[in-house]
């Protein structure tokens, strides 16, 4: 008996954009959220969390109204990302893979009821959990543990499991047979049908799938068209109904097979340096990269020996693969021979277009910089190590000192990057704030004199103060004042950048401009 499987995220926008900012810890429990769109140059809400909802808050009206319904109670917004939503419920469909041969994400792009979620084919898998009230409540518990809010059901039909998992009214619902015994009670919404068909039903007093499966069904074509009865055949199986599941990604692979074990190096490396052209080849028809090649060397009597050569960006360029991929091979164990080769790209993805030119004409000379810099980074890693290279990335934070971080390039994520702040500040940021001796008109400024490695500076121009709050989630010393900062001009023309802790009279440097 077929069997299919639905997990509505009822809560999916607002949970996504939560949990991110949980990760970063810039956001607190209570905080009542909603997404919002611009709509002629207003913003108006999209989405909102159950918080919000109770105290009045809904699709629809403008931010500013929002915040009146909210008043003093925490409250926080973000703009509305539909592509994010949709990214996110694929990889998340991906993740669900481990739990489900066969998963479909199921992005609801109707706004009045926005439940996204995920659709699955589970037959057979109840053996796999011992029962399939096992495997329902082993889905429930994957979405919880991401902090998703979800509901999941188990019905004969794709239809009948999205309608009960969004309608149904409980965490866990499984139905066996009798699909119209538990889906009478459900209202007109639940067969995905158009709002216009759902508003002339209601006309004439129809707000029920019971209420519609009453009427004859030879009067309804003739004023709803087939949709209407395509739909309601799917939703107790009188209609074929499919997923189209996502799939891991498949690596590209070449290969090669001997007449029987080979043992001298000169061939083994000119058999793989062939095997990457051609597979750099192959790549470059589906004009793609690849971050990963895996090497494999079948050898004759003994385990399959196994290279990895990771790559900081996805490449094809096989003269400079074949440079970092030689000294691997040169210090493979051979065993009693080599009987095959096989190469597998992974992690592949697109390469964008890059015009042919010179590197040092203008507009061109970005992607040679940026294609150089890499190869340099992949050389460097081969030669000291994956952890050995590290990379400057933006940090989401106000400080100055917090806003960047060195990350290891073999490690570091391709997430959506952080926008830079633009905001005016210093060329050279000291790693941590240094002690200066200060004198001023008064203690919170203007500044007449500062005194910098015992070298007395006159202060010509003054600006600011700039206050930045400290960060409340973080509870070292260093974090906890808040800070005004300055922007001063000495005798000499130099510009530092200065700044006095509100609680203290301390004051120190913390940059100066070039």
């Amino acid at each position: 008996m077929d069997r299919a499987l639905s997990l509505s995220l009822p809560m999916w926008s607002i949970d996504r954009v939560r949990r991110g900012r949980r990760t970063r810890h810039d956001t607190r429990s209570d905080t009542a959220l909603a997404l919002v769109r611009t709509v002629a140059s207003r913003d108006e809400v999209v989405r909102c969390c159950p918080r919000c909802l109770r105290l009045g808050v809904r699709s629809g009206m403008t931010l500013a109204h929002a915040r009146a319904l909210v008043g003093s109670h925490p409250f926080e917004h973000a703009q509305h990302d539909p592509k994010a939503d949709r990214d996110g419920l694929h990889r998340f469909a991906e993740w669900m893979n481990r739990l489900l041969p066969s998963v479909e994400p199921d992005p609801d792009e109707d706004a009045t009821i926005p439940k996204p979620g995920l659709i699955a084919d589970i037959t057979g898998c109840q053996l796999l959990y011992k029962g399939e009230d096992n495997l329902l409540r082993a889905v429930l518990d994957a979405a919880r543990g991401f902090g998703l809010r979800a509901r999941v059901a188990a019905a004969p039909t794709y239809a009948s499991a999205w309608a009960l998992s969004r309608f149904g009214g409980q965490d866990i619902i499984r139905i066996e047979d009798d699909i119209k015994t538990h889906i009478t009670s459900l209202p007109l919404r639940a067969l995905r049908i158009e709002d216009k068909a759902i508003a002339v039903l209601r006309e004439i007093g129809i707000t029920t799938i019971g209420e519609l499966l009453d009427v004859p069904r030879s009067t309804l074509p003739s004023r709803f068209g087939g949709s209407l009865t395509h739909r309601i055949d799917q939703l107790l199986g009188q209609a074929i109904d499919t997923i189209a599941p996502v799939r891991p990604e498949q690596p590209i692979v070449t290969s090669r097979m001997f007449d029987g074990p080979v043992k001298q190096l000169r061939a083994i490396e000119h058999t793989t340096s062939l095997l990457l052209d051609e597979l750099c080849a192959l790549l470059l028809k589906r004009e793609r990269g690849m971050r990963l090649l895996a090497i494999t060397l079948d050898r004759s009597d003994c385990e399959p020996y196994r290279i990895e050569l990771a790559l900081s960006h996805p490449n094809r360029t096989s003269s400079h693969i074949w440079k970092l991929l030689r000294p691997k091979i040169e210090k493979a164990h051979m065993g009693y021979g080599v009987e095959a080769i096989t190469l597998a790209a992974h992690q592949t993805a697109l390469l964008p277009h890059a015009q042919i030119g010179h590197s040092s004409l203008g507009e061109n000379a970005a992607p040679h910089i940026q294609r150089e810099a890499a190869q340099c980074a992949d050389t460097l890693r081969n030669r000291l190590g994956d952890r050995a290279v590290r990379i400057p990335v933006l940090v989401p934070s106000h400080l100055p000192e917090r806003t960047a971080r060195f990350a290891v390039l073999a490690s570091e994520k391709r997430s959506k990057p952080i926008e830079p702040d633009t905001r005016d500040r210093p060329t050279l940021l000291l790693q941590s704030p240094r002690p200066v001796d200060v004198v001023a008109v008064t203690p919170d400024g203007p500044i007449v004199m500062m005194t910098w490695n015992r070298t007395q500076h006159i202060v010509r121009a003054s600006i600011g103060p700039e206050r930045l709050s400290p960060e409340w989630w973080r509870t070292d010393q260093l974090t906890r004042a808040t800070r005004d900062y300055f922007k001063v001009q000495d005798s000499d023309g130099c510009w530092w950048w200065l700044y006095r802790e509100l609680d203290t009279p301390n004051w120190f440097v913390h940059g100066r401009w070039a």
